[in-house]
């Protein structure tokens, strides 16, 4: 009854195909929150990544409405969509009546790879998991969970991703993957996994978040679905669960994968590198002056930006602490905030663009 929301990604990905959708729960006009189809950054993200290759054969993962399909369908000879929620499989036969595109889009529904053939082999193998670190008694809406370390299902996906891609071809997976603030945990086993199977991995970090920010948005959301779910409780839970594993970090990725006998993970990081256990020192001849509701930064005489009142407060406690703990404490008695530390962070990559302060 909530599938009602038509939504055109012909700006953002560059096509022209109409997709049908549930609304997302964090939108005032949803009025089922127990969503399980859906669009969001994670779908827009993979979609920037598909592979135009003429007469592919193409392998869409966890489907979901069927746009990563329907994208590379533009130009692929055939595209096998793989969905196990018979209700989203639904939504994928309609998505792809839609746009013309039914006699190329083979919908099957079932586990990942189970519902394949051993013969099956493809040019481009997409996958967009669910990878939400969950507690196991935990229903977590629009996705579902990836367990309690968020790799249940990335797991399966690897373990047999080499008997289904063609010698030249490319699997491309965005996923997010705990980490602490140095390193993706992941990475490490993809490292070795390659060494195994001759892989060559670009691993490309594009967003790294606080896991007490990550733990507040899951258990807000999480609460729009169960009115009676224990938000204090659940969240004691998480952080104990992340302590265990040693995570700090909630790393975004895209991961492409090929056959290769480089046996190789690169990793290129996208995203703000700062992290809460960094410190900073302030460059000299910086100086800063009050301009109306503004400060403006200048570098040995020379304007390079401005600062707001906020910017200005994190740069006085940098420049009197280095740490940036000693700096989030400093501004926690002060605010409630509870993207503090994420504006933290994002503040110090900005002040070092500026020029005005080095990690240490």
């Amino acid at each position: 009854d909530n599938i009602i929301d038509l939504v055109s990604f012909t700006t953002l990905l560059k096509c022209y195909h109409s997709i049908l959708t549930e609304i997302n729960p964090w939108y005032e006009t949803c009025t089922n929150p127990n969503t399980d189809i859906y669009i969001g950054l994670d779908s827009l993200r993979l979609g920037e990544n598909i592979k135009f290759g003429r007469n592919d054969v193409v392998l869409d993962l966890c489907s979901g409405t069927g746009i990563q399909g329907l994208l590379a369908a533009k130009s692929a000879r055939k595209v096998v969509s793989v969905e196990i929620n018979p209700k989203a499989a639904n939504v994928i036969e309609f998505n792809a009546k839609l746009n013309g595109l039914q006699d190329i889009i083979d919908i099957r529904v079932g586990d990942l790879y189970s519902v394949l053939e051993n013969k099956d082999l493809f040019d481009a193998i997409y996958a967009n998991p669910p990878f939400i670190p969950m507690l196991e008694d935990i229903t977590y809406p629009i996705c579902g969970s990836g367990g309690r370390d968020g790799l249940d299902i990335l797991n399966k996906i690897i373990s047999k991703l080499n008997q289904y891609l063609t010698n030249d071809g490319i699997a491309i997976i965005f996923c997010q993957c705990l980490g602490n603030s140095n390193s993706v945990f992941f990475n490490d086993y993809l490292r070795e996994h390659a060494r195994n199977v001759n892989w060559e991995i670009i691993s490309a970090i594009i967003d790294k978040i606080p896991l007490d920010y990550q733990i507040f948005q899951l258990s807000k959301l999480t609460a729009l679905y169960n009115s009676e779910f224990d938000r204090q409780g659940f969240e004691r839970e998480m952080k104990n669960n992340y302590n265990s594993l040693g995570a700090t970090c909630l790393y975004s990725l895209i991961y492409k994968i090929k056959k290769s006998d480089n046996n190789s993970l690169k990793i290129l990081t996208l995203c703000n590198d700062w992290s809460i256990e960094d410190s900073a020192s302030v460059e000299k001849n910086i100086s800063i002056e009050k301009n109306n509701s503004s400060y403006i930064v200048c570098k040995n005489n020379e304007k390079i930006g401005f600062f707001d009142e906020e910017a200005k407060d994190t740069y006085d406690l940098l420049n009197t602490y280095g740490s940036l703990k000693k700096v989030l404490e400093c501004i926690k008695s002060k605010s409630t905030s509870i993207d503090i530390t994420c504006k933290l962070l994002q503040a110090c990559n900005m002040m070092e663009k500026m020029g005005i302060i080095k990690k240490m």
